[in-house]
């Protein structure tokens, strides 16, 4: 297989369905298996120690470079918020995407020309998106 260290773990998590990989990680390697919730869960085999990862979170943003509106479509488990950052690392807006919902429009319409930084992170400090968009009027 070609592609180092990074390819070979993410075709070990794409390669997961229901049993249990054991993929090359940093400090030695761990088992990575789907649990109960449909998460992902990582626990190096030489400490014990555990991290999950929640597979279930569908976040996309259109379009992109954007002129007024930017769309968020999503599916997710646990309410999560979604902030805007401009290149100096300002916040220049942030809001709440609910689990209750799938789709949220931003106005953007008062942001000048440029790029931003887009974080979406859940309520217990997951991060689920980081995305690159681009102000273009």
């Amino acid at each position: 297989l070609k592609g180092g260290r990074a390819v070979y773990r993410a075709r070990s998590l794409y390669a997961l369905v229901k049993d249990t990989a054991f993929v090359d990680a940093c400090n030695g390697f761990a088992a990575l298996e789907r649990i109960d919730n449909g998460a992902l869960q990582m626990t190096n085999t030489e400490k014990g120690k555990s991290v999950s990862f929640d597979t279930k979170s569908s976040i996309h943003v259109y379009p992109n470079p954007i002129r007024t509106q930017l769309n968020i479509r999503y599916q997710i488990a646990k309410d999560a918020r979604l902030v805007i950052y401009n290149l100096y690392g300002q916040e220049v807006t942030t809001s709440l995407l609910s689990k209750d919902t799938d789709h949220q429009v931003l106005d953007v319409s008062n942001f000048t020309n440029g790029m931003y930084m887009l974080w979406v992170n859940n309520e217990i400090g997951e991060e689920l998106l980081v995305q690159k968009i681009i102000i273009s009027k």
